[in-house]
């Protein structure tokens, strides 16, 4: 635990959300929401579901500490396995679409 992530924390109080209303909202639970906002790392599927609750990007919600650049602390192994993740994500859904249009091409 890298410290709190106030940016998360003052969008949900921005909306006049409870923990709880923001947790249904985004569909993750009150516990995820919670450990996020205290500055746990989420899941790459929780953090993709809460930024786009609030129409921002995953990296803008978790900007990595500045020393994160510098020294190998948890939270930088795990922004960057987040992000990692992600891009692999994109590139699994631009391959697969790729596929599709290839059996299925547009009539």
């Amino acid at each position: 635990m890298a410290g709190r992530n106030i940016k998360l924390q003052r969008l949900r109080i921005g909306k006049l959300w409870t923990l709880r209303t923001a947790a249904q909202h985004m569909g993750v639970s009150t516990t995820t929401l919670f450990s996020a906002e205290q500055g746990v790392m989420p899941r790459v599927d929780h953090a993709i579901q809460i930024a786009g609750t609030y129409n921002r990007s995953v990296e803008e919600l978790w900007t990595p500490a500045p020393c994160d650049a510098v020294c190998l602390c948890d939270r930088g192994t795990q922004y960057r396995g987040l992000i990692s993740a992600i891009a692999d994500a994109i590139l699994w859904d631009e391959e697969i679409l790729k596929e599709i249009d290839n059996r299925w091409p547009a009539k």
